[in-house]
């Protein structure tokens, strides 16, 4: 049934796939077949030549075109915006001026950063090649300040440390947990939508 899914095209949560996506899917099957195989799970009908003959589509490498980047003045905007709130500020600064991924700025610590006199280093978990990389981002550093200033006093030991740079308050509980992508990206699509 996963094969049929991704041969049609469609996502088991509603709409259709990409094709960067059908091609991961592909992949990943793929493997778990030839694993069958090798460990005798599968019946004579998969075959290795089988599992060969199934197509993979072709990976779109430049998924976005240059008029698709927001640009400095984009930016810009979105950051003194009565709108924007320090911490998404700070988020969206550290976005745009290491260049990372918004996983990898979600996973920061506090200890991650190194603020300096008028610099700021960040230690970058890269999660593709479970290696840390480190990213000078100086043009984030007022506002990554600010946000430090406004932590919320009640998380334990403030602003330091293991503490998570970027939080929610998850209202269940009333704790500040951290902040989840698709959270994020919901109040930079608000801001954007907005400015």
């Amino acid at each position: 049934s996963v094969g049929l899914l991704i041969d049609e095209g469609k996502n088991p949560r509603g709409g259709y796939l990409a094709d960067n996506s059908k091609h991961d899917y592909i992949i990943i099957l793929k493997g778990f077949l030839r694993w069958m195989i090798k460990k005798r799970y599968a019946n004579e009908l998969l075959t290795a030549e089988g599992i060969s003959d199934i197509g993979t589509p072709k990976q779109r490498i430049i998924t976005k075109a240059p008029e698709d980047l927001l640009k400095d003045d984009d930016i810009y905007r979105m950051l003194t915006s009565e709108k924007c709130s320090v911490q998404l500020a700070a988020l969206i600064a550290v976005l745009y001026w290491t260049g990372a991924r918004i996983g990898e700025v979600l996973s920061l610590q506090w200890k991650d950063l190194t603020f300096e006199d008028r610099l700021l280093k960040t230690r970058i978990y890269a999660t593709k090649t479970d290696t840390y990389r480190y990213a000078p981002c100086s043009e984030a550093l007022e506002y990554v300040a600010a946000w430090r200033a406004h932590y919320p006093r009640s998380i334990e030991g403030g602003p330091v440390g293991d503490n998570l740079v970027f939080v929610s308050l998850d209202y269940k509980t009333g704790e500040y947990v951290g902040m989840q992508y698709p959270n994020a990206r919901k109040q930079i699509q608000t801001l954007c939508d907005a400015v």
